[in-house]
């Protein structure tokens, strides 16, 4: 059996979460999904950009990269919205991704005063076919 260090990042709310709160992380698990989407060999950066655009569309930015590649440390690439949050244009280098490297999907849609966001996300591995989530915690929202 492949054993991986990995990261796994779930959102936990004390008592009844509101309807932003919902919704953040409705876009968060749905952006999550388009990047896996996404993930197979030849995709490149561009790919996951476009993933990424309903954040964007939804008036939102992002503080951390919504995808970046895990290894022995944070491994290229590192991926987020071009011209939003903290990421410039022209600051993300061309990447093709091919078979057997592992990405750390995480998307975190954050208003743009900073004071609300959501983060999620999960470690897959680039197959020749889907992305393999190496999680198996399901992607929820966790109500204490």
């Amino acid at each position: 059996t492949n054993r991986y260090s990995g990261q796994i990042v779930r959102a936990i709310v004390l008592g009844e979460p509101t309807k932003r709160i919902r919704e953040l992380f409705d876009l968060a698990a749905s952006v999550h999904d388009a990047i896996a989407g996404v993930l197979r060999p030849g995709a490149t950066e561009q790919d996951v950009i476009g993933a990424l655009q309903p954040i964007k569309e939804a008036g939102l930015i992002i503080q951390c990269s919504g995808l970046h590649g895990w290894g022995q440390t944070l491994e290229r690439p590192t991926i987020g919205l071009p011209g939003v949050g903290r990421w410039v244009e022209g600051g993300i280098a061309p990447f093709t991704f091919r078979a057997n490297m592992t990405m750390m999907i995480e998307p975190n849609p954050v208003t743009p005063d900073k004071k609300m966001g959501m983060f999620v996300g999960n470690l897959h591995l680039v197959t020749n076919g889907d992305a393999i989530n190496l999680q198996k915690y399901p992607l929820k929202l966790i109500v204490v």
